[in-house]
C-alpha cells in the first residue's frame, strides 16, 4: 500500500502546482476585448473608482472600437476635485500592444490586493489600461500608423524627438526593411542572425551600433522599423487632456510606473530609470529596489543599456507636473533573456513580424508562425513567467506601500 500513499502525495502536489498556475493565469487576459471588459468591471465594482474612456481611431482595419480606459481611485468624498491624499501612483499598461497582457495582469493584481494598502500609505491610484489599444487589439507593438508610441513623446521642446536623426539606421536598413514576403521562418531567422552578427562584428562588437540603429527610434521612414512618428500621436492629447489635470491636483510625490514585458533577463523585473537622472537619484532608486530584498528585481540606468531611445513616455510624464516630484520609471519583465543569442532572437522576431505585416507571407501557415513567435516574446505561455511577474509586481508594490512620503525618490529628486 505504500505505493498508493506515494501516488496520492504526487497527485496532490501536481494538483497544487496546477492550481497555482491557474491562479496566476487568471490574471492574464485572453485578448484586448476581454481585458478591457474586465478592467471596466473591476472599476465599477470598486467603491470610489471613477472610470474614464478615451476613443482613438485609425484608418484600418475599419470599424474597430478602440479606447484607452482609466480607473481613478482617490481617497474620500469629493476626491475627484480635492483629493485627501497628497501622493499619486499611476500605472500604465500596453503602450506596446502585446505587452499589455502582462501590464493588465499587474493592474488586476492592484485591483484585487493593493488598492487599500496604497491608499492607506497615502497614495491615490490612477490606472491607464491599453495605452495603445490598436496594438493590443491587433497584436503589434506599434499603433495603426506604424508608430512606436514609446518613441513618440516629446519632453519639453515640441519639435523633439521628430527631428532626431538616427545615424545608424540607414546602414541597417537591409536588415530591418525586408522587401519581400516571408517564406521560411527558420531559414530567414538564421540568415538574419548571421547578417546581424556580421554587422555587429563589423563595428567592433559595439552593442550600441545595433541597439541604437534598430531600437532607439527613427523618424525618416514611416513604413520602416521602429518609426517614432512625425508629430505627436493621439496618446499625447490623451495625456494632456485627461491625465495632466489629475496630476495637477497633487502636491506630494507622483510615481509613474510604465509596465512592459520582453526586454531583460528571463523572469526578472528590470526597473529602468529615466534619461538625465543625476547619480544621487539613480542611487536612491537602487536603494529602494535593494530594500525589496528580491533577487528577481534589478535596476538599469540608460547608460547601462545598449541603446538610448528617443521619445520615451517616462521622460515626458514629469514635464506635465514640473511643480511636483514626479518619479517615472519603466517596469519590464524579461522573457527571452540577455546576451548575444537572446538579442539576435529578439531582433529577428521583430523584423520578421514587421516584414510580414507590410509584405505578407507565402502562406497563412508561415504568417501564423511569425505571429506566434512574435507574441510569445512578450506574453509567453509559461507558468514560470506568469508566476514571476505577479510575485515581483507584488513585492515592488508592497515595498512602495511601506515607504514613507517622499522617501521613494523625493529626497534625491534634485
Amino acid at each position: 500500500m505504500r505505493w498508493l500513499g506515494g501516488l496520492l502525495v504526487v497527485t496532490l502536489l501536481l494538483v497544487g502546482i496546477g492550481r497555482a498556475d491557474d491562479d496566476a493565469a487568471r490574471y492574464f487576459p485572453r485578448d484586448y476585448d476581454q481585458s478591457r471588459a474586465a478592467f471596466r468591471h473591476a472599476c465599477v465594482n470598486t467603491p470610489g473608482c471613477a472610470a474614464g474612456s478615451y476613443a482613438v481611431t485609425y484608418p484600418a482595419p475599419p470599424g474597430q472600437d478602440l479606447t484607452i480606459d482609466t480607473a481613478y481611485i482617490a481617497a474620500g468624498e469629493g476626491a475627484a476635485d480635492s483629493p485627501r491624499n497628497e501622493r499619486l501612483v499611476i500605472l500604465q499598461s500596453g503602450i506596446h500592444g502585446p505587452e499589455a497582457f502582462g501590464g493588465a495582469a499587474v493592474q488586476r493584481l492592484v485591483f484585487e490586493k493593493h488598492l487599500a494598502k496604497l491608499r492607506q500609505a497615502g497614495f491615490d491610484v490612477l490606472m491607464i489600461h491599453a495605452a495603445n489599444p490598436w496594438g493590443f487589439k491587433n497584436l503589434r507593438r506599434v499603433d495603426g500608423n506604424n508608430v512606436d508610441l514609446n518613441r513618440n513623446f516629446s519632453p519639453g521642446d515640441p519639435t523633439l524627438p521628430y527631428r532626431h536623426v538616427n545615424k545608424d539606421y540607414p546602414g541597417l536598413g537591409y536588415l530591418a526593411e525586408q522587401q519581400s514576403p516571408v517564406y521560411s521562418v527558420w531559414w530567414q531567422s538564421f540568415l538574419l542572425d548571421i547578417r546581424t552578427f556580421l554587422a555587429y562584428a563589423g563595428h567592433g562588437f559595439d552593442p550600441a551600433y545595433i541597439g541604437n540603429g534598430l531600437h532607439a527610434g527613427q523618424y525618416a521612414a514611416p513604413d520602416g522599423f521602429e518609426f517614432g512618428g512625425s508629430a505627436p500621436a493621439q496618446q499625447t492629447r490623451f495625456w494632456n487632456e485627461r491625465i495632466k489635470p489629475i496630476m495637477a491636483r497633487y502636491t506630494g510625490e507622483i510615481v509613474f510606473l510604465d509596465l512592459h514585458t520582453g526586454l531583460g533577463p528571463a523572469n526578472t523585473l528590470t526597473v529602468f530609470s529615466g534619461d538625465g537622472w543625476p547619480p544621487a537619484r539613480i542611487a536612491a532608486l537602487r536603494g529602494f529596489v535593494a530594500g525589496i530584498g528580491d533577487p528577481g528585481i534589478r535596476v538599469q540606468s540608460p547608460d547601462e543599456s545598449s541603446y538610448q531611445s528617443s521619445g520615451d513616455v517616462i521622460d515626458f510624464v514629469p514635464t506635465l507636473r514640473p511643480a511636483a516630484t514626479v518619479t517615472a520609471v519603466t517596469l519590464e519583465w524579461g522573457t527571452l533573456g540577455e546576451g548575444t543569442l537572446a538579442s539576435l532572437a529578439s531582433n529577428t522576431r521583430m523584423i520578421l513580424e514587421h516584414q510580414a505585416h507590410f509584405h505578407g507571407c507565402v502562406s497563412p501557415a508561415v504568417c501564423d508562425e511569425v505571429h506566434r513567435d512574435f507574441v510569445d516574446m512578450f506574453n509567453p505561455d509559461d507558468a514560470t513567467f506568469r508566476a514571476s511577474l505577479l510575485r515581483e509586481a507584488d513585492a515592488f508594490l508592497e515595498h512602495l506601500e511601506t515607504t514613507p512620503p517622499d522617501a521613494f525618490l523625493g529626497a534625491a529628486a534634485d
